[in-house]
């Protein structure tokens, strides 16, 4: 049941006018952990930030099956296709699967030898075969398959999560199973421009389909770093070129990384502290004024359209 704005759903026959119900964002990440870590911690301080007119975020995580699809050309019709199943509401056994293993990766509590995530899959999808649960067949009792999921973590893997984070895993992926309403909800994917992997024809055509599928399509370039450089005024320091250019310093570590970390040492991509940036977000939005915001130009100029989301999500 969608939520109306003043909480009361009009009567059958009624002649009051209907108000349209609050909107829900299905956010869609390319990255595996950095920007969804990012936007659920605003979806967790949600009424403190100043986004309570919403009726709710909805966060997507990639599906670990599919987190070679690092390209946005081959990632956006992995979330049209996802889409077809929050519009029916009906989700499949290996869906949840699938989310599990996800939070698995998001809380960083996969094995760390001898398990990749192709395999951990497939290995739970097969046990709970011998449970009866047909990994295509619809989930009747979620309750109870996501017990089935942790003991066979257990069994298999030892691996042993605490009663929080069982609580946690269920809002999780209670979280996940939502209805989507294309007349009253949007959707939007974050992605980086990142030039290496997305090429000038790959961007036009993202661009195209994302503006005839009506989804909303939200970038940094040349990466999700530079928007969170914009939350500190350092960013107003740096050289632009050095920082669309975001060069490789280190084996594992480019410019902007780097930068963030000379700012906050604590700085990690893999496992964000929301708290660095929450008490900076009317910032990151200003600062991300005085560079690119608009789609046309962020194929090639440095800025990102991060900022004009959050936005758009506040007055909604």
């Amino acid at each position: 049941m969608r939520i109306h704005r003043n909480g009361i759903s009009p009567r059958p026959g009624s002649q009051s006018p209907q108000i349209d119900p609050l909107p829900q964002y299905f956010l869609a990440f390319e990255g595996v952990k950095t920007e969804y870590q990012y936007f659920f911690g605003i979806q967790s301080r949600q009424e403190s930030l100043g986004f309570s007119a919403l009726k709710d975020i909805t966060l997507l995580q990639r599906h670990a099956t599919k987190e070679q699809q690092s390209n946005p050309a081959k990632f956006l019709p992995l979330v049209l296709q996802s889409l077809e199943e929050y519009k029916t509401g009906s989700f499949s056994v290996k869906t949840i699967v699938e989310h599990a293993v996800d939070w698995l990766i998001l809380k960083n509590h996969l094995p760390k030898k001898g398990c990749t995530k192709q395999k951990m899959l497939e290995i739970l999808l097969e046990n709970l075969e011998n449970d009866r649960y047909s990994p295509d067949s619809p989930i009747t009792d979620w309750d109870e398959l996501t017990q089935k999921l942790h003991d066979h973590l257990i069994d298999l893997y030892k691996i042993r999560i605490s009663a929080e984070s069982i609580r946690d895993f269920h809002i999780y992926l209670k979280q996940q199973f939502v209805t989507y309403n294309p007349r009253y909800d949007k959707v939007c994917i974050i992605v980086d421009r990142d030039p290496e992997s997305f090429t000038s024809s790959q961007y036009d055509s993202v661009l195209a389909l994302c503006n005839e599928k009506k989804i909303s399509l939200h970038l940094s370039n040349p990466c999700f770093e530079f928007w969170l450089l914009l939350h500190f005024p350092k960013v107003h320091e740096l050289d632009s070129e050095e920082m669309l250019a975001n060069r490789k310093i280190s084996i594992h570590k480019r410019f902007l990384e780097n930068e963030l970390q000379k700012i906050h040492p604590e700085f990690r991509k893999n496992n964000l502290k929301f708290g660095l940036f929450a008490d900076h977000i009317d910032d990151a939005i200003e600062n991300e004024s005085h560079f690119c915001e608009e789609l046309s130009g962020l194929k090639t100029e440095l800025g990102s359209n991060i900022g004009k989301l959050l936005s758009e999500m506040r007055s909604s």
